[in-house]
């Protein structure tokens, strides 16, 4: 994490929000590379999903995922050039082909299950290192700015950034 940050305040939370999400992305690259998968770490939730789910349009995994459906539609292009996911005509909605795993996405999908494992007990125990659930936190936070998000207070006395 740039230093800088910690200088500036609580208001730049952001950055070093930034700073472990990429720090997170790229050790999880390395794990599922080291376990022999081919899958990039930013297209394992939909593996995972799928594989919850068997079969899903790319509108229900992006409104599953609370993602937006051109960058679900650019996961599912990327899973399919390697050959993990395939699309199949949908007999109910002709407009809306069905996503599922291939024989080689479930040789995968047993990878990144391996690899999820390892992280998770990763990071229990730094949260029981740490002294608290950093996961728990975020979503709590989340919640919170979405129910009191940040705005201009005239009758606040904090100060302003």
């Amino acid at each position: 994490m740039n230093e800088i940050y910690r200088d500036f305040g609580e208001a730049f939370l952001a950055p070093k929000a930034k700073s472990l999400y990429d720090l997170i992305v790229i050790q999880g690259e390395k794990l599922l590379g080291e376990l022999g998968a081919d899958t990039p770490s930013s297209c394992v939730s939909v593996v995972l999903l799928l594989a919850q789910h068997r079969a899903l349009s790319t509108a229900q995994i992006s409104q599953k995922l609370e993602k937006s459906h051109q960058l679900i539609s650019t996961r599912i292009s990327k899973l399919e050039k390697l050959g993990i996911v395939e699309k199949q005509k949908n007999n109910a909605d002709k407009r809306a082909n069905k996503v599922t795993l291939t024989p080689q996405g479930l040789t995968e999908l047993t990878k990144i299950e391996a690899a999820c494992a390892i992280a998770d007990r990763h990071f229990r125990d730094l949260y029981s290192e740490l002294g608290f659930d950093v996961g728990n936190i975020l979503e709590k936070m989340e919640l919170k700015l979405k129910l009191t998000p940040l705005k201009s207070n005239e009758d606040s006395t904090s100060p302003r950034y």
